[in-house]
């Protein structure tokens, strides 16, 4: 056999094994394309959190300092000229009057009991309203994506974007307190905060349309993690839920990884955002003492490790467990309080607060700066 003979069998050779591998190689690619690690060791996760918005800094790599998380379009929202407004960072709709809006022919005080609220979407959608039959009750991911933590008083802010009729009150969302089926999660546009309040309270609407799979944004909300519908509108057949307007019948948002967290040494990992998080919280100080804490922390060969801003701390939140800090400990977490949690992320112009996230409920309040609340460390992010 001749020198060219044997080259040109090596060829054809490494040919067919190029063959035979490529199917190997692209399917590495695209699970690679979905975990792939960053130079800094981290994993990409399946979503972006927005950043919040905040600029104003009070402290050494505090939320302002560090703008953690996907940057916000500009312009943030878009006028649709037919009492819509569009949200360019979600893709979400929203109609553009905040105050219960809807057709004449589904009449409605400016505030409602929550059963009411989701029967007035119905009725929304039975009409067409704005030309669109999908309109639905904000889940509390949703809601909570209008708030700017720059702004002590987020419906001033939303105003000057075009929205108009912003209530200085609660506004429902279609989101049930895991624990409690009578409470609703609602969201204060005037301060940010983050609640559950009785149904039988009356608080405004504001509907929305769109999600996963509908509008396109620079980022994807994930989902809330409730899976069931709690309300008065369950049917007894193969699908309870349908037509309860309740966030599990829409699930709107990008659905979790099957096992979402990954612990490796001292850390966890979150498949969903790509944070890593200390496997075990610290003991509660005050916000100044915690962000000095985190800043000089050295764990599992890492010292980058900072306090999470308002956005990423919330993410652990699953709000279809009763108490998500247990949760948690089942996920590869260990000795998560179910108590409160401080954020680097300040109260708007106020710089005595901060945000503080209480993972036993997933309320989100301010809190001053001088109380004490325990430290959850985390790495990575944009």
């Amino acid at each position: 056999m001749t020198r060219n003979t044997i080259e040109v069998h090596l060829k054809l050779f490494f040919v067919f094994c190029l063959i035979l591998a490529t199917p190997f190689m692209v399917q590495s690619q695209e699970v690679q394309g979905v975990y792939s690690a960053d130079s800094d060791g981290s994993l990409k996760g399946v979503i972006t959190l927005p950043s919040t918005g905040q600029t104003g800094t009070y402290g050494i790599n505090d939320d302002g300092a560090l703008h953690k998380g996907a940057v916000w379009p500009n312009p943030r929202f878009t006028d649709n000229k037919n009492e819509t407004i569009t949200d360019n960072l979600t893709g979400l709709m929203w109609t553009k009057d905040a105050r219960n809006p809807g057709p004449t022919s589904c009449p409605m005080d400016k505030n409602t009991e929550w059963e009411e609220a989701l029967a007035h979407v119905a009725c929304m959608n039975e009409n067409k309203y704005l030309g669109y039959n999908d309109w639905r009750m904000p889940n509390v991911n949703e809601l909570a994506s209008l708030i700017n933590t720059d702004y002590a008083d987020s419906s001033v802010w939303l105003t000057s974007q075009g929205f108009k009729d912003i209530m200085k009150e609660f506004y429902w969302t279609s989101t049930t307190k895991a624990d409690s089926s009578e409470e609703a999660w609602v969201g204060v546009m005037y301060s940010g905060n983050l609640f559950a309040r009785s149904k039988e309270k009356k608080y405004p609407l504001w509907p929305v349309r769109g999600g996963e799979g509908r509008t396109s944004g620079v980022i994807k909300l994930p989902e809330t993690g409730q899976n069931k519908c709690y309300g008065k509108k369950q049917k007894k057949n193969s699908d309870p839920c349908k037509g309860s307007g309740e966030d599990v019948e829409f699930i709107t948002g990008i659905t979790w990884p099957s096992t979402r967290f990954q612990t490796e040494g001292d850390f966890v990992t979150d498949k969903l955002t790509g944070l890593i998080w200390a496997k075990v919280p610290y003991d509660n100080d005050t916000w100044v003492n915690a962000l000095d804490f985190v800043n000089s922390l050295s764990l599992g060969g890492y010292d980058d490790w900072r306090l999470p801003n308002r956005n990423e701390l919330r993410s652990l939140v699953n709000y279809g467990e009763e108490d998500p800090a247990d949760w948690l400990n089942t996920q590869g977490f260990e000795k998560v309080r179910s108590d409160d949690y401080w954020t680097s992320s300040a109260y708007g112009d106020r710089p005595g607060n901060s945000w503080v996230v209480n993972l036993k409920y997933g309320h989100v309040v301010a809190g001053r700066k001088d109380k004490k609340y325990y430290i959850f460390p985390l790495r990575g992010g944009q």
